[in-house]
């Protein structure tokens, strides 16, 4: 911007900028009375546009990202009554930029890991959880087959690693891996993880279980089993 624009064009973005900011875009405002849902982030909550804007449901996506401070924006400027926090307590907290002393203040904790503590001393904190996992019987028992086949061609268990999506589908596998009635040692050391896992390990033969895209995982499986040249 500061080198394509002329001075005039520069001075027009920047009032055009400056009015967002302050609300003074009768449009947005008008837009605004009458939608029911608005999505913004919490850094523009206090902007002027949505000085009469009040809502009963706040929903704080991302929220294990968002430092605690920036959360209570939205929940003190829109008076909500009710307040919904979607995150991963698992991913990485917020990035604090700053010196030691702001990282050592609490700043990282998160109004999500707040709860979470709350909720760890029994306080009335509502919590919906689902692990999104999922496993495939007749996939897994082929892949073991599919592994049998490779091993029992001569290659070595070590060589062949299992990339699952999910840790429902790497638990069942590794089950039948440590089950399974085949007399040769090599199966047990088969490498079996889901893709986060795995990532930066090495191996010659990959194979992919996808636990819920039954068709092209049992198409390429299938490949493999009648051409084991070509691995």
């Amino acid at each position: 911007m500061k080198e394509d624009l002329t001075p005039t064009e520069r001075v027009y973005v920047r009032k055009s900028i400056e009015q967002h900011k302050l609300g003074t875009n009768r449009t947005l405002l008008k837009q605004m009375a009458e939608v029911q849902v608005v999505g913004v982030t919490c850094a523009a909550c206090p902007f002027p546009c949505m000085n009469d804007l009040k809502f009963p449901v706040v929903v704080l996506d991302e929220c294990s990202q968002i430092t605690e401070p920036a959360s209570l924006l939205p929940i003190a400027r829109f008076e909500c009554e009710k307040l919904i926090l979607v995150g991963d307590p698992k991913q990485l907290p917020p990035t604090i930029q700053g010196s030691d002393a702001a990282h050592g203040n609490g700043l990282e904790q998160t109004l999500f890991d707040r709860l979470c503590l709350m909720r760890m001393r029994q306080c009335p904190t509502s919590f919906l959880e689902r692990d999104n996992s999922f496993h495939n019987v007749a996939e897994a028992a082929f892949t073991l087959k599919l592994i049998q086949s490779l091993i029992a061609s001569g290659i070595a268990g070590s060589m062949i690693g299992v990339i699952t999506l999910y840790k429902s589908q790497m638990y069942k596998l590794c089950h039948l891996l440590s089950t399974v009635d085949f007399d040769h040692p090599d199966i047990k050391t088969v490498q079996v993880s889901t893709v986060d896992a795995f990532q930066g390990a090495e191996k010659e033969i990959i194979i992919l279980s996808c636990a819920i895209t039954t068709e092209m995982s049992y198409g390429c499986m299938c490949n493999l089993l009648t051409t084991p040249t070509g691995l």
